[in-house]
């Protein structure tokens, strides 16, 4: 019997509907952290992929930045809404970026200052809370590294997923997520080691994870406490806060991450922001493969938004690359310049300036050569993705862990800041990264595993918010972690108990043993007395 043509086109149909979720048009919202435009972009892309399926997409931003949200350019999509607030002044302007520090016990207090003053002005923007109240949204997206995101939990009543741009930094999500923290492996925060540490190595490991624990972490907690006490708000621990999300999404691949244990509700989804290349404009093609005869690929420099060279390390770095054969396009805007320094101090015949570029399209060009980066997420996710070497210049908060990837999976080196002043230190790792064949080897290594995937990042992250959609919001995944106290945590109530009833048993034993030895004891003078009795006996009987 013939089959219908129709009838395998009928069956393909089928199973394409039952294999979607059964998820309706549902209404979202996201908040990133204030001035963090690497988290914001993450998040706009999952708001894309979530816009394209029929839902419903709001991100919520401060004021200040209102107007640089819509002018995202290829990071905006339509059907993007934006809701404002009235945030902080002055966070992400060019004096608030000069003025975050470089070390990061401080960095990170100054973010917590920060984060305080942007919980203060939501909270107190009454009109906004009503405005996202009256929009019913379903689900809260919220920023992984940023707390006032979290309090919106209990404002809102609906269920949220946190977000964030990179892996689950420790020893933070060890606590936030439930996360496993196996620290005689697995870098801390700021360390800027790899898995492979020596004996002093773990050492500093370990105290850099009681340092982030007791500086950053523990001295904000008070101050937060106080925050929620005074908003009326739900007063929890910091750790608290963060455990009440559903899920965790991290736009990060174990192409690249450190293999560790992560608990059931986080997601290692990939690198959101990386993505097959589009064609660059004409001129800058032809800019970037100008001396592509001769065998000099262009270069890209960009050090991201927030990161801030001083005028010393501008100079050095500029001198180094104006020393090149190879054509260079330098992402930097007058912003990010250091005070009383321009452009035209740094210009050279091979260096061409741009505010912006779509860095993505740059690194999937195939003739480009190099990436020169303040090693940021977002960045290293992006050249491993398109197979291209980079050369690391780490200035805040993780970079220095980023860095470390890249040199550990073999396609990077690093120049600390402090060397930029000299053009040398520069010189030499263009040198290498050009002349050494395994740089680029080991990129097209990354890049095969990050590309061996059936399904997008983003695709796999808006299947995570339409699966807490669907269950509305049933946090199936969460251990029991958060609702147990500390000593409860490391079983110090079952090691005492078990001591106690080891001192016990060993308190009966003993008593049984010396007991029975007592009896022994016993039994063995009797039966001495009473052999010397017998002898006694029979000697008197003897000699009668």
């Amino acid at each position: 019997m013939r089959t219908a043509a129709w009838q395998p086109l009928v069956w393909v149909l089928v199973l394409l509907a039952t294999d979607m979720p059964d998820v309706q048009a549902a209404s979202i919202l996201g908040f990133a952290a204030i001035g963090a435009r690497s988290h914001q972009y993450c998040m706009l892309r999952i708001g894309q992929e979530l816009s394209a399926r029929g839902h419903t997409f709001t991100l919520l931003v401060s004021d200040l930045e209102n107007l640089s949200v819509l002018e995202l350019g290829s990071k905006a999509f339509p059907g993007l809404n934006v809701v404002a607030f009235s945030g902080p002044p002055g966070v992400g302007t060019k004096e608030w970026y000069e003025q975050l520090s470089r070390d990061l016990t401080t960095g990170l207090k100054q973010l917590q200052h920060e984060m305080i003053s942007g919980a203060h002005h939501l909270y107190s923007d009454k009109a906004t809370l009503q405005k996202l109240l009256d929009a019913d949204y379903d689900v809260l997206l919220r920023d992984a590294l940023y707390w006032p995101a979290a309090l919106l939990d209990d404002v809102l009543g609906i269920p949220s997923i946190d977000v964030l741009s990179a892996a689950p930094f420790q020893p933070m999500f060890g606590y936030y997520t439930a996360n496993p923290n196996p620290v005689a492996y697995l870098p801390q925060l700021g360390s800027g080691l790899t898995p492979d540490m020596s004996f002093l190595q773990r050492c500093q490991n370990y105290l850099q994870k009681v340092l982030i624990e007791q500086i950053p972490m523990r001295l904000n907690a008070g101050k937060q406490r106080q925050f929620m006490r005074e908003s009326g708000l739900r007063v929890r621990t910091y750790e608290q806060g963060y455990s009440t999300s559903v899920a965790a999404i991290f736009a990060a691949d174990w192409a690249l991450e450190y293999p560790h244990p992560v608990s059931p509700k986080v997601h290692m989804v990939g690198a959101v922001m990386a993505d097959d290349a589009k064609p660059l404009p004409a001129d800058l093609t032809a800019f970037l493969e100008q001396n592509l005869a001769e065998g000099h690929g262009g270069m890209y420099v960009s050090m991201g938004t927030a990161a801030r060279l001083t005028q010393q390390e501008m100079q050095g770095l500029s001198e180094a690359l104006s020393a090149l054969p190879n054509p260079v396009l330098w992402k930097v805007s007058a912003v990010q310049l250091p005070k009383n320094m321009s452009l035209e101090s740094i210009a050279a015949a091979n260096i061409r300036f741009t505010s912006w570029a779509p860095q993505n399209d740059v690194l999937g060009l195939p003739s480009l050569k190099a990436f020169i980066t303040h090693a940021g997420s977002n960045s290293i996710h992006e050249a491993a993705y398109h197979g291209k070497p980079v050369i690391c210049i780490p200035l805040l908060a993780d970079q220095f862990d980023q860095a470390a990837r890249a040199e550990y999976h073999g396609f990077g080196l690093t120049v600390m800041p402090a060397k930029l002043t000299s053009s040398q230190a520069m010189s030499h790792a263009i040198k290498r990264i050009m002349s050494e064949p395994h740089f680029a080897a080991n990129a097209q290594k990354v890049q095969k595993r990050m590309s061996n995937k059936p399904r997008h990042p983003a695709q796999v992250a808006a299947d995570i918010v339409e699966r807490v959609i669907a269950t509305g919001g049933d946090p199936y995944l969460a251990t029991k972690m958060h609702s147990l106290s500390w000593w409860q945590l490391s079983l110090l109530d079952v090691k005492l108990f078990l001591a106690a009833a080891g001192a016990v048993m060993c308190g009966i034993i003993g008593g049984l043993v010396w007991l029975v030895w007592k009896l022994i004891q016993g039994a063995v003078k009797r039966c001495l007395r009473f052999h010397g009795q017998s002898r006694h006996q029979a000697v008197h009987n003897k000699i009668s």
